[in-house]
């Protein structure tokens, strides 16, 4: 409510209303890759990986295993993640009494894997700067800084 008022939005009832706008955090899945070994790593005395290890002094006591990661064949998969984002959706009140839920305006912006409280009111302000706009891609979510020429 408080972006829609910084923006010069007039907030009213909804018997006084010519639209509703919803909001609520989107959780969505893509497909992205990650790099995989098919090996795997093993136990291995630190002693025995590396003779110049220097002689720990009694308090520390022997020395522990460490987990040693062997590099093998690498493979790249494909895995989905979960992302967030928000949504506001506009409609024609007048649609809505009719039963009809006419969409007037679909927005959404991407948070990452989650829309943090710090981050949410960026994100709104900048959703809403494309409102009642038809715009798909990228948005700068940071203003560049004024030129000081």
């Amino acid at each position: 409510m408080l972006e829609l008022r910084q923006q010069g939005f007039h907030v009213v009832t909804s018997g006084e209303a010519e639209y509703t706008l919803t909001y609520w955090i989107d959780e969505s899945w893509k497909r992205g890759k990650i790099v995989v070994s098919d090996r795997e790593g093993t136990w291995a005395n630190p002693r025995d990986a590396d003779t110049r290890l220097p002689s720990l002094p009694p308090f520390f006591g022997p020395p522990r295993p460490y987990y040693e990661r062997s590099l093998g064949m690498q493979h790249v998969l494909e895995v989905p993640y979960e992302t967030k984002g928000i949504r506001l959706k506009l409609f024609h009140q007048a649609s809505m009494r009719a039963g009809q839920m006419q969409t007037a305006w679909d927005g959404y912006i991407e948070g990452g894997d989650r829309v943090s409280e710090k981050r949410e009111p960026v994100l709104v302000r900048t959703l809403l700067n494309y409102f009642g706009t038809d715009f798909v891609g990228r948005a700068k979510l940071v203003a560049d800084p004024p030129n000081n020429q």
